[in-house]
């Protein structure tokens, strides 16, 4: 490689304006040295300039191949693949092998040996082919691939972007592209031996290779050990909006190691402390104080995902999920008016609790004018759709299958009827982009159906990584890559723990682990990444003149220790920086509008003889909180419906005491039962379980509200002033003519929330109570799987063989007869009845397995007070 010789920033800018060329090692360093150059220029009172010749190493190799062809197109010039188009061969290639068996990721599969051939190809790795060190069968099958790959390619004249730059230096020495005659390199560093070598050949063709210079600052750096995580990330967004209110000049920088899996504590973190307003209303992107330069995969975003869940509707039956992202979704013609129509034709599927559904099913009740859940923008828009999908062939080119999705797309009417942010503008023509890869994948997969093509564009998207064009603001969080050759007046390094920085290596699983570690290629060994991490370190650390290293202590329960490379930075100092205190996001509200915390406890009252849906589930609902009970059955709070494979508790609750009421409709009475043979008595059970299931399956997807009226009879109560329906499961008559109440119970059972201060079981109680006949038993009748049994309590022993009675039973030991028992359910349930009709709503959960099996938290939020849980300890 040629001697390095550097220029300062100043010379570099000079040299550019001479016609100079300045490659760097990556799009972001490019963009800001552009920048940079800008400021440059206009800071010498420049109006108008030439613009300068600066971009990545990559994209001027490809730069090159092109020009090979427009410089001598009388020569045949292998055709450059894309990497779409590559990976595309590899998995070709992979699922022929032999080896492919047993491979349960192959695509996963295909992007690594890519990225294992394009090592193989820049360090020289043919020169490397020892048996002895390709032993493994991963090796092996690599090898085997490898050259596949290499002959079906070069058999067809192409070229993989691993073999550029081999092939552009040869074309240099040949003479067939025109040296440049100046070369300026910014961050790249850690170059492969055959961008080495290409560098060689233009020394030697007289080209004059220059560095960029770094920053030699000596900055004044902070060392702060935080608690946790969330203390780190608040402490660094106060001393953002510190700095930023105290100069507004500087130009500031946080880096974040391991950036890509805290992304989302960051945005919130830095939302809530530099825009407190948005307690309020979310932020924009582009309007944010700072810019978050980390891109991610294009299908994250919420236009890409839309469109991927819209094409997903060529499916049938269409997955739920899919549904309720295609009828919640802004980005689809006639979304915004009618927002509440298709929340209601969710509700209605929903309630089917089927895990999917029929396209037709959909469309239907989507065009049913009569109902209000009717959608007639989207039945259109469907209707569309479904014509198109219809005419379309069952394989075609992928230049085909690009024009028909976009087409598709077009007759949903994605991406809506709303204006489209800067930001999703952007999202939009980076999704065209990936529509034109699709199309280009012509020449390796002439023949495609819909469903690999939808896949294969759905692949593109994952592995495109995309980030909008990023506003002028003076704050950047970044990676430890992308902040390596940024310069910052102020700079904070957060998150620096051992398990952080350095990071983990990962060599390649189809290269010898030796030969990587022999040759240092990149990620291959904890020394290789060491050494990168120390060099990164030290550049980031002469590109600022103050530096702020922090790491947090704790990660929950687990203890942290700091990264190895703080040791080795001298001077380091152990002062807290002055920061601003925590933004209150009510301060710039008016006297009149700043928020007033009052307590509201009270509903308002219900008239005599009101009439409550949910029957006994009223005072249940009481019993468990009385906000549980208002929000229920006044407000009609219900969380959505999840779907279920199969049948769910509620259904097999239902089937259950279906085929139980049918088997006592023909069994009649207990004589009638022990008359009856073994096999007669099972052929009735068989019968009463067929006809039970034949019920549901024909109900089935409706709601199964009404067909649990339909099996059993209710009858109205009155309890002080509150009516109810009520049904018992089972009655039996005793042969003095006495009653038993049975409950039948498929699931969780405790005899023991009868007795307490709120019963929280009060069916089996209240049944009693309002009986014409005398009880002198209750009981749960369990039955599910490994447990058929009755659980209870009877006036006398023997009433129920196994159950104990009143008097030998311990949960009544403190009352003195029956009746006193019956008394005292009366009064508790009396008390639940009137609460609710006097409209005591406290949010007040009898026990914390309440709140565990509620969905109404987001109503109450209980969980948002931070106190700890002791009953009646919340109020709203």
């Amino acid at each position: 490689m040629p001697q390095t010789h550097y220029l300062s920033e100043k010379d570099v800018f000079q040299a550019l304006e001479e016609g100079a060329l300045l490659l760097t090692v990556n799009r972001r360093l490019s963009r800001s040295l552009l920048q940079r150059f800008t400021s440059h220029q206009a800071s010498t009172g420049r109006t108008a300039w030439e613009t300068p010749d600066i971009l990545p190493l990559s994209s001027w190799i490809m730069r090159c191949m092109e020009e090979i062809t427009y410089h001598h197109p009388d020569v045949s010039h292998p055709l450059p693949i894309t990497r779409d188009q590559e990976l595309s061969l590899w998995e070709d290639i992979i699922r022929q092998s032999p080896h492919s068996r047993g491979l349960l990721h192959l695509e996963e599969t295909a992007r690594q040996a890519a990225r294992a051939w394009t090592l193989f190809e820049q360090w020289n790795l043919q020169d490397q082919q020892d048996p002895a060190l390709w032993s493994s069968p991963d090796h092996r099958a690599f090898l085997e691939w490898s050259t596949a790959f290499r002959d079906y390619t070069q058999g067809r004249g192409w070229m993989e972007e691993a073999r550029h730059t081999r092939h552009v230096a040869r074309m240099f020495e040949k003479g067939c592209l025109p040296c440049p005659a100046h070369l300026v390199l910014a961050g790249l560093e850690n170059l492969s031996p055959v961008q080495e070598h290409i560098l060689d050949v233009l020394d030697g063709l007289g080209c004059k290779i220059n560095h960029l210079e770094p920053a030699r600052n000596d900055p004044a750096i902070t060392l702060m050990p935080l608690a946790d995580r969330e203390q780190e990330m608040r402490t660094c967004a106060l001393w953002v909006r510190t700095k930023l209110e105290s100069d507004h000049e500087q130009r500031i920088g946080v880096v974040v190691p391991d950036l890509y899996s805290v992304r989302q504590e960051i945005i919130h973190t830095f939302d809530a402390v530099l825009h407190p307003d948005t307690a309020f209303e979310p932020l924009p992107p582009e309007k944010r104080a700072y810019d978050l330069s980390l891109g991610r995969p294009l299908s994250g975003y919420p236009l890409i995902r839309s469109a991927l869940h819209l094409l997903d509707l060529r499916l049938d039956p269409l997955p739920l999920e899919t549904v309720s992202a295609v009828l919640n979704s802004p980005f689809l013609k006639g979304a915004k008016s009618e927002t509440p129509a298709r929340s209601g034709l969710e509700t209605l599927l929903r309630k089917t609790r089927e895990p999917q559904i029929s396209f037709s099913f959909l469309l239907d009740k989507a065009a049913d004018s009569s109902k209000s859940w009717s959608c007639l923008v989207l039945a259109r828009s469907l209707k569309a759709f479904q014509a198109r999908i219809k005419e379309l062939p069952s394989t075609q080119p992928p230049s085909a299958w690009a024009q028909d999705l976009d087409l598709l797309l077009q007759d949903l009417g994605w991406p809506g009827d709303i204006t489209l942010s800067s930001h999703e503008y952007q999202t939009v023509q980076a999704f065209n982009a990936c529509l034109k890869r699709l199309a280009g994948l012509d020449r390796v997969m002439p023949s495609t159906g819909m469903s690999q093509a939808t896949q294969t564009l759905s692949r593109i998207l994952n592995e495109t990584i995309f980030q909008p064009e990023p506003p002028e603001v003076r704050v950047r969080i970044m990676g430890m890559l992308e902040a390596e050759s940024e310069s910052f007046d102020e700079l904070w390094i957060m998150g620096l723990t051992d398990q952080a920085w350095p990071q983990s290596p990962e060599p390649s699983p189809f290269l010898p682990v030796s030969l990587q570690k022999h040759l240092d290629m990149p990620r291959s060994s904890p020394q290789h990444e060491l050494d990168y991490a120390r060099r990164i370190m030290h550049r980031l650390l002469q590109n600022t003149s103050r530096a702020i290293l922090s790491y947090p202590c704790r990660e929950e329960d687990l203890e942290l220790l700091p990264s190895p490379l703080l040791r080795e930075i001298s001077g380091l100092e152990f002062n807290e920086p002055g920061l601003l205190p925590d933004p209150d996001p009510w301060a710039g509200l008016s006297p009149g509008e700043q928020l007033k915390y009052f307590q509201n406890e009270q509903a308002p009252p219900l008239s005599q003889a009101s009439r409550a849906p949910g029957g006994t589930g009223v005072l249940r609902s009481q019993a468990l909180c009385p906000f549980q009970a208002f929000a229920r059955h006044r407000m009609h709070a219900r969380s959505l419906e999840e779907p279920v494979v199969g049948l769910g508790p509620p259904e097999r609750g239902i089937i259950m005491h279906a085929a139980l009421e049918y088997f006592w409709q023909s069994c009649r009475d207990q004589a009638a039962l022990l008359n009856l043979t073994g096999d007669r008595r099972l052929q009735m059970i068989d019968q009463a379980v067929d006809q039970a299931i034949r019920e549901m399956h024909s109900q089935r997807p409706q709601t199964m509200t009404s067909r649990f009226q339909e099996l059993e009879k209710r009858s109205n109560i009155s309890i002080n002033g509150l009516e109810l329906n009520v049904v018992a499961d089972r009655m039996d008559r005793l042969e003095d003519g006495r009653l038993v109440v049975i409950d039948y119970k498929s699931g969780r059972h405790a005899m023991s929330e009868w007795f307490k201060k709120r019963p929280v079981e009060p069916q089996v109680p209240l049944y009693t109570l309002f009986c014409p006949e005398h009880v002198a038993g209750v009981y749960f009748g369990v039955v599910r799987k490994g447990e058929c049994a009755f659980v209870g309590l009877g006036q006398e022993d023997g009433i129920v063989p196994g159950c104990k009675g009143f008097a030998s039973h311990k949960l009544t030991s403190h009352y003195q007869h029956w009746d006193e028992l019956l008394q005292d359910w009366k009064k508790s349930l009396e008390k639940l009845a009137q609460e609710f009709m006097q409209g005591q709503a406290r949010v007040d959960p009898e026990s914390p397995n309440a709140c565990r099996q509620c969905d109404l938290e987001s109503i109450c939020r209980i969980f948002e007070t931070g106190q700890p849980f002791t009953q009646g300890n919340y109020s709203l």
